[in-house]
């Protein structure tokens, strides 16, 4: 049991990140990044010829952070430049069909088999902690998960930088009247938003494998822990995705196979926004029509 939970867990937190990086685009931009699965599959693909050339922990890590995050400037430059005057619904399906125009290409190139690749740094390590056993791979992702949530909380509440996006978020015009940039500000909440699922790519990779589908997989409990914690709350996705990791995991384990923790984790998010509609993190808004 006590295996069980720590592997959900673990889950869980990679899930997590994902919806941290749709929470920090959503804010500022206001875009829905139905492509932000696609951020995880590229990076894993990065991740791939990296092993087999025997590149240093370090180099994997700062070059698939560095693909998520070349990819958050790519989709900035389409959504906020190239139709910086389109409505936000127009935005949102560039991203959908970008992200099947990615999968497409990917199983092209690359083929529909599945491509197992070894854990990052010491993630094949099994450690005994509290009676139970947990492999390297668990333990970097929750570390990971803890340490980054906590720093960008740290950013979004105390920085200027964090300011800037609270402002942007607000109101982009008034923002600007301030002296912000809000193209600027957007720019690096996609930034931000895509290193985090490149480093998620990283580390959900070796556990079952590359495949163009990989992240498209991912996608819907990330966007069901982003919607948990409101679609605007970094600490509230957080807290969603390790929610939709345990509930998806426990169910799997004790009610077996199938698609049954798809279900869960709809129970889950049909409960939680019947007693609270604006999520763990989110805040209800009244407005007059």
């Amino acid at each position: 049991m006590s295996t069980v939970l720590a592997a959900a867990l673990a889950s869980g937190c990679l899930t997590g990140l994902v919806a941290v990086g749709i929470v920090m685009i959503f804010r500022t931009s206001g875009v829905v990044n139905f492509a932000q699965g696609e951020f995880m599959t590229l990076a894993a693909y990065v991740y791939i010829p990296l092993t087999r050339s025997h590149a240093g922990a370090a180099e994997e890590l700062a070059l698939t952070i560095l693909a998520g995050l070349v990819l958050g400037v790519v989709f900035f430059a389409i959504t906020e430049l190239f139709l910086a005057r389109a409505e936000p619904l127009i935005q949102m399906m560039a991203t959908f069909a970008l992200s099947l125009l990615i999968v497409s290409l990917a199983a092209n190139l690359k083929g529909n088999q599945t491509i197992p690749v070894p854990g990052w740094y010491e993630s094949n390590a099994r450690i005994h902690v509290l009676g139970t056993y947990l492999t390297g791979s668990e333990i970097i992702s929750v570390i990971a998960a803890v340490v980054i949530i906590a720093l960008l909380t740290f950013v979004v509440r105390v920085t200027p930088l964090g300011k800037d996006i609270e402002a942007v978020a607000e109101d982009r015009r008034a923002a600007s009247l301030c002296g912000i940039s809000p193209r600027r500000t957007i720019a690096l909440s996609w930034m931000i938003g895509g290193a985090l699922t490149g480093l998620a790519g990283l580390l959900y990779a070796p556990l079952a494998g590359v495949t163009p589908t990989m992240g498209a997989n991912e996608l819907f409990p990330a966007f069901v822990a982003a919607t948990l914690g409101g679609f605007s709350s970094v600490a509230g996705a957080a807290v969603g995705g390790i929610a939709v990791g345990v509930v998806g995991g426990l169910a799997d384990y004790y009610l077996g196979g199938g698609s049954i923790d798809v279900v869960a984790v709809f129970a889950l998010l049909i409960v939680v926004l019947l007693l609270k509609p604006s999520g763990f993190g989110g805040r209800l808004e009244l407005r007059r029509i």
